[in-house]
C-alpha cells in the first residue's frame, strides 16, 4: 500500500467517524438528557406532574380509610376482651 493510499483510508475514516458522530448525537443528547432527568417534551413535564398531584389527592382519603379501618378493628378487640371478662347484663325491660 502507497502514502497516497493510506491518506486516502486516513480521510475516508476521519469523514465516516466525524459522520457517525454528527448522526449519533441527538441520541446521545436525549439519552443523556433521559439519565439527568430532565423531561423532552416540557407539556409532557407537566401533564406527568399534573398526575401525580391528582394521585396525591384521591391518595388521601384511602390513607384515612385505612386508619378508621384500623381504630374500628381496635374498638371491634377491645370489646371483644371486655364481653370474654364479663358478660354485659341484658337490658331490663320497663315495667
Amino acid at each position: 500500500m502507497s502514502s497516497k493510499d493510506i491518506g486516502i483510508v486516513a480521510v475516508f475514516a476521519i469523514a465516516a467517524l466525524l459522520a457517525g458522530v454528527m448522526l449519533l448525537r441527538p441520541v446521545i443528547n436525549a439519552w443523556a438528557r433521559r439519565l439527568g432527568g430532565e423531561a423532552a417534551n416540557p407539556e409532557l413535564s407537566a401533564a406527568i406532574a399534573e398526575l401525580r398531584e391528582r394521585m396525591a389527592v384521591l391518595e388521601e382519603p384511602n390513607a384515612r380509610l385505612q386508619e378508621l379501618e384500623e381504630r374500628l378493628d381496635f374498638a371491634e378487640r377491645v370489646l371483644a376482651q371486655r364481653n370474654e371478662r364479663s358478660p354485659m347484663p341484658l337490658p331490663r325491660a320497663p315495667g
